[in-house]
């Protein structure tokens, strides 16, 4: 990135304000955007005075026209300069910027009575008390440095080979998903998925057997240049293998409809006509994690007979697959909108001495402009060297992208640059150090850690501080202890993980991040920027010098979102034509406090995690049997604990979980030590930190602001009735900060009431705004044993609930829920939570036909580890929710209830 270039043009009696500006321009800027000032002050002797004026003035991006008697009454300023900026201005090639120091007597020329003047053309700061010249320079100034930086933002030009994708049309994309199990010695099943996005009825999985030649993944590094040359032939080979042109039978012995070099090329042509993309994801499946050896970045298209990774209808990642120990949920966040900033972090540990810190210095710079473009904000330097503390800063400060500059290793020791480890993953453990002292942390540790982190990174960059090698070594090889940590590092809920696999020259890696993060808000899809920025630097690096085949195939793309985005765009689901109405008829309802919200698990996912995450640590740490993809059902395990433990411990069994997972991923918000919070009861444990988080976001951000907490907007539409499917109480406690009065109701009580005939009294007639009704229809906390979780008990409360559903208050229920506009919050709506309740609700007496109540349900895009085709899920829950009149919001709960009040 070209440093942003400042010209001043100015008089040298108003040389003390020109001063000023450079002084505040170049402390008010971070070191990484340090612009080029220049005036004619900075001439040396030798120079072409005249010449080198009008070449820095031409080619200026930013022209301070520092007015005054004096200035204009200059002959050069006046013939020579002048003339420049206004063509500037009026090609609009350099933005001018006026600012008045003292009155005018000379008569301006004509064209700058059209610029805006700062602070105003009448209103010179001479002429200002010292208090408010003060205060105005500081505004001016202020303004100055966020021109500076928008200045070093690619412009129009820059960006023109980055054309912005819209959603419609990358849902026009095919996908290619091949899966590679281990089988016998050299042998590997592949399972070829293939999805159109626009035409789901035409997916298909195709799994056949290929061979994958031992050499190609042996540890050892070959010395041998022959035997380079024959890993190298073998993989030019893999890509006709791994697409074979005939296939009579699949692995299961049945006849193959097509080939995979047939399906590949249909897709190819499919692309082409439609004039969209195919994104190729390779998964190695934990059987073959030898695998992750080849070198997959450099894999050739049989048909085409170039890389994938670098065709421009190609985006090309691999897949990671979760359900491991450390394993955690992606959560995609929003795109953000085109002003909004992102944050950023780069860890470059302080050098041991002067050498090595002015080293990770030139580093972090380096790092610090390439991210720059993607519109960060301050992109601060992490100094310290300690993992733990890292982790620390990260929960308190949660950033976007996490730029790593690492040592790393295999075993115990740093990884020689001459020698291959021998072992594979799961066999010997992989370190990295942060730099500085060189202590080194076990990577898993490390992710683990990460994964208690509440909102991890959406983009984790790893590079290496370890010199690059001699490329005359042509090591065909990937760097695999690089590998195995961006794999590692992706299973703790970071949806993109981009890692250099061997090191490579500062220049390939300034051109090649630069690129990548230009691409990245333009492009829908991470692999597709990885695409762009590799096919810029091949062109680049090919164009310079042939003879060496370059570094474009060493960055590495990981990724655990299946539709490979590391953000989404909320929308409203049906005809763009009826959308418009809809949002106006739920605005007006949130407004006159016409909404029944039904609250589920998913609203409070970042105070303990979802109710995977749960279920998973809760098998684990119980012994849960069963299959390994059911430890993150809680239906299956909280049923198979319920018939291997008593009663009351599986009460405690469910407490020591959660407060485990609510230590562990909250350290900052307990209001007492960690040991002492392990012994409260979940419920009030759940509370306080939900209550803090509430409290610190509300501090943060006002009303309206569109990152409000979503419990606090609840309790703002002043609904008078709520339904709550999870069992966390932190929507009554929410209610009961803001001064009202809530009635909690279980769905149990009323059964119980039922059953013995007695009467909760405790209930008004009719629920008010002060005093609401809140109906916790599964339980909650407060009463473990009574709670729904397992099943069977979702049976019974189908049956409970169905026996009682004429009950007097489950009728205010009914009433609310067919008057009243419904939205479901936090909920799968393929889980049994979901489906239970609305099924219940549907089934409340008092039905009316041809009601105009909208019913949302409020769904993030399905795309994690559990779903295999994301895009034939969307399909799927929209024509199941369709046929129960529910409208869905492809979003996050908290996006929905910002959108809902946002003026």
């Amino acid at each position: 990135m070209d440093r942003p270039s400042v010209f001043i043009i100015f008089s040298k009696q108003d040389l003390a304000f020109k001063q000023k500006i450079e002084q505040a321009l170049q402390t008010g800027l971070p070191e990484y955007l340090n612009a080029d000032i220049w005036s004619d002050a900075a001439l040396v002797g030798g120079d072409s005075w005249e010449t080198t004026i009008v070449d820095r003035l031409e080619s200026a991006k930013l022209v301070l026209l520092l007015l005054s008697d004096a200035m204009l009454g200059t002959p050069f300023v006046r013939e020579r300069e002048l003339p420049i900026a206004e063509r500037h201005w009026s090609n609009r090639t350099a933005q001018i910027y006026p600012i008045l120091l003292s009155p005018l007597t000379e008569e301006p020329l004509g064209w700058l009575e059209k610029v805006h003047v700062k602070p105003r053309l009448d209103q010179p700061l001479s002429a200002m008390g010292m208090e408010e010249q003060s205060r105005t320079l500081d505004a001016i100034l202020s303004q100055l440095i966020d021109l500076v930086r928008q200045l070093s933002l690619p412009n129009d030009q820059d960006g023109k080979e980055i054309a912005a994708e819209s959603t419609d049309s990358a849902s026009r994309h095919v996908d290619f998903d091949l899966t590679l199990h281990h089988r016998d010695l050299d042998l590997y099943r592949a399972e070829l998925r293939i999805t159109y996005r626009a035409m789901p009825q035409e997916g298909y999985v195709l799994p056949y057997e290929v061979q994958i030649p031992r050499v190609l993944v042996d540890p050892q590094q070959p010395k041998d240049p022959g035997l380079i040359a024959q890993i190298k032939g073998l993989e030019d080979n893999l890509g006709g293998d791994l697409f074979p042109m005939e296939l009579s039978t699949d692995c299961e012995g049945r006849p193959a409809r097509r080939s995979p070099r047939d399906e590949l090329k249909t897709a190819l042509d499919h692309v082409q006509h439609v004039g969209t993309r195919l994104h190729l994801r390779i998964t190695i499946a934990p059987s073959a994690q030898e695998l992750h050896r080849v070198c997959w970045e450099r894999l050739l298209n049989p048909i085409a007979g170039t890389p994938f990774s670098t065709d421009h209808r190609f985006g090309f990642s691999r897949h990671v697959l979760g359900y491991e120990e450390n394993w955690r949920e992606i959560h995609l966040l929003r795109k953000p909108g085109e002003e909004e900033l992102l944050t950023a972090l780069v860890v470059v540990a302080a050098g041991e001495d002067e050498t090595a810190e002015r080293a990770a210095q030139a580093t972090y710079r380096m790092a610090a402009q390439c991210i720059h473009p993607v519109r960060a904000g301050d992109i601060p330097r992490f100094l310290d060297d300690d993992p733990d503390n890292l982790i620390a800063h990260l929960k308190t400060e949660g950033v976007d992208i996490l730029y790593l500059s690492l040592h790393r290793s295999m075993g115990d020791a740093p990884v020689d640059q001459t020698a291959r480890p021998k072992l594979t993953i799961p066999s010997r453990r992989c370190s990295i150090s942060l730099g500085g002292s060189g202590q080194f942390v076990d990577v898993n540790s490390f992710a683990r850690s990460l994964a208690d982190v509440r909102q991890p990174p959406r983009l984790i960059v790893l590079t290496t501080t370890d010199p690059c090698q001699d490329l005359e070594s042509r090591d065909p090889q990937p760097d695999y202890a690089m590998i195995v940590t961006a794999a590692t590092l992706s299973k703790a809920g970071v949806a993109a993980v981009l890692a250099l696999q061997r090191p490579v020259s500062d220049d390939a890696c300034r051109a090649f991040l630069g690129e990548f993060f230009r691409a990245l808000r333009p492009l829908n899809t991470v692999d597709d920027a990885v695409a762009h920025a590799r096919r810029r630097l091949a062109k680049t690096q090919s164009r310079d010098d042939t003879a060496n085949p370059g570094d474009w195939w060493k960055p590495a793309l990981f990724t655990r979102s299946k539709s490979n985005q590391i953000w989404y765009t909320p929308r409203l689901s049906g005809d763009p034509s009826t959308v418009h109405s809809a949002w106006i008829d739920l605005k007006h309802a949130a407004k006159q406090g016409e909404l029944l919200p039904v609250v589920g698990p998913g609203l409070t996912r970042d105070v303990a995690g979802s109710h995977r995450e749960i279920a998973r640590s809760w098998a684990f740490s119980k012994g849960f049997p069963l299959g390994y993809h059911e430890r993150t059902d809680l239906l299956r395990v909280a049923q198979f604990l319920k018939y291997n433990f008593s009663p009351t411990q599986l009460e405690q069994a469910l407490s020591d979980t959660l407060s485990e997972l609510l230590v562990a991923r909250n350290p900052d918000h307990l209001e007492v030590p960690p040991a002492k919070a392990r012994d409260l009861p979940p419920s009030e444990l759940f509370c306080d930190i939900a209550r803090r988080l509430r409290e610190e976001q509300e501090s943060s951000h006002g009303v309206g602001s569109g990152h409000e907490n979503p419990y606090t907007i609840l309790v703002r539409l002043e609904c008078p009735v709520y339904v709550v499917g999870a069992l966390n109480r932190a929507l009554v406690d929410t209610l009961q900060s803001k001064g009202r009065k809530p009635h909690v109701l279980t769905v149990q009580q009323i059964v119980q009431s039922e059953l013995d005939g007695s009467v909760l009294e405790d209930f008004p007639e009719a629920p008010s705004v002060e005093n609401p009704f809140v109906y916790h229809t599964f339980g909650h906390l407060n009463n473990l044993m009574d709670a729904t979780l397992t099943q069977d008990e979702y049976f019974d409360f189908l049956i409970d609930f169905a026996q009682t559903r004429k009950h007097r208050l489950l009728t205010i229920l009914s009433a609310s829920y067919y008057q009243k506009h419904v939205v479901f919050l936090g909920f799968r709506h393929y889980d049994w939570s979901f489906l239970t309740l609305l099924h219940s609700l549907d089934k409340l007496p008092g039905r009316t036909g041809g009601s105009k109540r909208k019913r949302v349900a409020v769904q993030i895009d399905p795309d994690d580890d559990f779903t295999i085709d994301p895009n034939g899920a969307v399909a799927f829950l929209e024509r199941l929710l369709h046929d129960k009149k529910l409208t869905i919001y492809w979003g996050t709960s908290e996006d929905f209830l910002n959108d809902l009040v946002k003026p």
